[in-house]
């Protein structure tokens, strides 16, 4: 089968899962694509031309425990001889940190974290014992100078993945947690011929933020802020998402500060004029442009750092949006400016043999 083939998209039903398995179905010849989603019959609903298009559905909670989910995700990856597995699903929990609760950080992690994870632990088998049939039994792919390239992992993270901002922290700590494993995953699954891509969008128009899910707590009506306070102010309780600012959305200390308000402009971003500038479409294109290896891609291999400069390792981040550019600049200069301003205090805390 040549490569980039079989794609297992997760969040296909929504958003930027439904514009890849759009992109990938209908640009790639031959492509097959595996969508997972919670429920066929609302993907069904929500992408009527999901099937028509040749997509396969995978009803599958990735939330689930790790033995019904890992054993769904590698049966279709094995039937269907998936070569990219695109980790897209996910969802935002906001508020003040105070507000939430070990459940609701179950929950966030569970979906953005865990998941992930289990997918990909589910996929390796398959993708690992295809790169060994394709470089031959005597081959030994960790002295490899170049290794067959046999499938490739995406994770998508966000903004939230390199920046923490506040009403954001727990949102942003799955994100962070996707980021590090993804970073030493590629380390690990070089060798063995599988690639692995960050993808970290900026704001895009898709229903992200009506999907958003605001901390139980900051909700409450009154202001008694007991951990166990179980009233509700008109967005909807934890679980259900919040599809408008109207009422509480952080507990009584933090009403009017930055958490405050940055989770109310969160949950308002789709009416807010400006800011969702992406284009979701445009931003499935640029995906499939570099797992392919085609368009604005072509030729922006091998740029990690290891200087064997071989077109098919992956860029491992790709940022998506001019907002989530500015950003990581943002970010990136904020960092040096640390960076240099403890640059003395870090280099004198070695044992004295060492100094000199």
């Amino acid at each position: 089968m040549p490569p980039h083939t079989s794609w297992l998209i997760t969040g296909a039903s929504s958003g930027l899962g439904a514009a890849l398995s759009h992109d990938v179905l209908q640009t790639l010849p031959g492509a097959k694509v595996i969508g997972t989603t919670r429920s066929i019959a609302r993907a069904r609903t929500a992408q009527p031309e999901f099937e028509t298009l040749g997509g396969v559905w995978l009803e599958v909670d990735l939330a689930a425990p790790e033995n019904t989910c890992e054993a769904l995700v590698r049966e279709a990856v094995e039937h269907h001889e998936v070569d990219v597995l695109v980790n897209c699903a996910g969802v935002a929990l906001l508020g003040a940190l105070e507000d939430i609760s070990d459940e609701e950080i179950r929950m966030q992690m569970e979906t953005n974290f865990l998941g992930p994870l289990r997918c990909i632990r589910a996929a390796l088998p398959s993708f690992r014992a295809r790169h060994l049939h394709q470089s031959g039994p005597g081959s030994s792919p960790v002295s490899a100078p170049a290794p067959i390239t046999s499938a490739t992992i995406v994770n998508v993270t966000s903004a939230a993945g390199f920046i923490g901002r506040p009403g954001r922290a727990i949102y942003a700590a799955s994100k962070f947690a996707l980021e590090g494993a993804t970073e030493s995953l590629a380390h690990e699954v070089r060798p063995l011929g599988v690639r692995v891509l960050l993808v970290e969008p900026g704001g895009f128009q898709t229903p992200f933020a009506s999907s958003c899910v605001v901390a139980k707590r900051g909700l409450a009506i009154d202001d008694d802020d007991d951990v166990g306070n179980d009233k509700q102010g008109g967005n909807g309780g934890s679980g259900s998402g919040s599809s408008s600012s109207e009422g509480n959305v952080v507990s009584l200390p933090y009403r009017n500060t930055p958490a405050d308000r940055l989770t109310r402009y969160t949950i308002d971003m789709e009416k807010t004029p400006g800011a969702l500038r992406g284009d979701p479409a445009k931003a499935a294109r640029r995906i499939v442009e570099v797992v392919t290896g085609t368009g604005m891609a072509a030729g922006i291999g091998g740029i990690e750092g290891d200087g064997e400069g071989s077109e098919d390792v992956l860029p491992l981040r790709l940022l998506l949006g001019t907002d989530c550019m500015a950003v990581f600049r943002g970010k990136m200069d904020l960092l040096k400016r640390n960076y240099e301003a403890v640059e003395a205090m870090a280099n004198s805390t070695d044992l004295d043999e060492f100094v000199g």
